[in-house]
């Protein structure tokens, strides 16, 4: 499931000793050539591009506007977020989203701040990988995300 989601890559362990070799698993991340991680990127932009087309009202700030890839950058993070049913809120015009406790969230009351750091690497490779100037500037447990616009 995650391979197929374009999370981790797997591979088949080569080695030159007896046995049944390994399957190795792998983050992938922007720097990682993937097709299914940049599919869902590329369909997550062609789904804003469609909605904003179809309802006007769903454009962004103006400011946020002026740059197309800034929007397709927030349309890959809203798709991202939204199928983890993290559920995203913008809250204010600093570009913060309040998102919804992540199932995780309860099984591991004593370090929450490990499961946010798992989640902000995952966003940050989204980012990256639908290419912009929008950067996450942090992910904390209070369940609240902030991006900075470079």
């Amino acid at each position: 499931m995650l391979t197929e989601e374009g999370l981790i890559r797997g591979e088949v362990e080569h080695r030159a000793t007896r046995g049944r070799p390994r399957a190795l698993f792998y983050p992938v991340d922007a720097t990682t050539v993937n097709e299914a991680a940049q599919r869902r990127v590329d369909d997550a932009k062609r789904h804003g591009d469609l909605l904003r087309r179809i309802d006007p009202a769903t454009t962004p700030d103006p400011a946020i506007a002026q740059d197309p890839d800034a929007v397709h950058q927030l349309d890959a993070l809203y798709e991202h977020l939204d199928e983890q049913g993290l559920d995203p809120a913008p809250t204010d015009d600093d570009l913060e989203l309040a998102l919804r406790p992540c199932a995780f969230h309860s099984l591991v009351a004593e370090h929450r701040e490990v499961l946010c750091r798992v989640h902000e690497g995952l966003i940050r490779d989204v980012l990256d990988r639908a290419g912009g100037p929008v950067e996450v500037d942090r992910v904390s447990a209070s369940c609240a995300m902030r991006t900075a616009s470079a």
